[in-house]
């Protein structure tokens, strides 16, 4: 049985009051799952959002940077584990017709971050590429 799946990717900048905006991108384009970055809701968790759709997020409310994951109903309701490493990198393993799959989303320090900071961001990647064995 052959599935396709629709991956996106968007540095949302403030997505703090568009939740609406995200569902109905995502309805119409039918984009099963979305990597947000840049997100600004406080803390971590997961919330439902218009349209069935549910995201997972990590923000840092001091220096409000955040990732989130955002999945279509299906998917949401298959979710195995979450992993919210930083506000700069978490994954979720789900699974999609008995095969699981791990979604990785990512916010690397940019340009004017030192390199230490970009150093420590790159280790935690390679830790957590292992973690997709478990």
């Amino acid at each position: 049985m052959r599935v396709e799946i629709k991956i996106g990717s968007v540095n949302a900048g403030s997505v703090s009051g568009r939740s609406m905006e995200i569902a109905d991108t995502m309805e119409r384009r039918k984009i099963n799952i979305l990597c947000v970055q840049g997100t600004k809701w406080k803390g971590e968790s997961a919330r439902e959002i218009d349209g069935g759709f549910k995201i997972f997020y990590k923000v840092n409310e001091v220096t409000r940077n955040g990732v989130g994951i955002v999945l279509d109903k299906e998917l949401a309701q298959n979710v195995l584990r979450v992993q919210r490493m930083s506000d700069r990198l978490m994954w979720i393993k789900s699974v999609v017709i008995m095969e699981q799959i791990n979604v990785v989303s990512a916010d690397a320090p940019k340009t004017g971050c030192t390199q230490d900071k970009k150093g420590e961001f790159l280790k935690v990647i390679d830790e957590q590429m292992v973690m997709f064995d478990k």
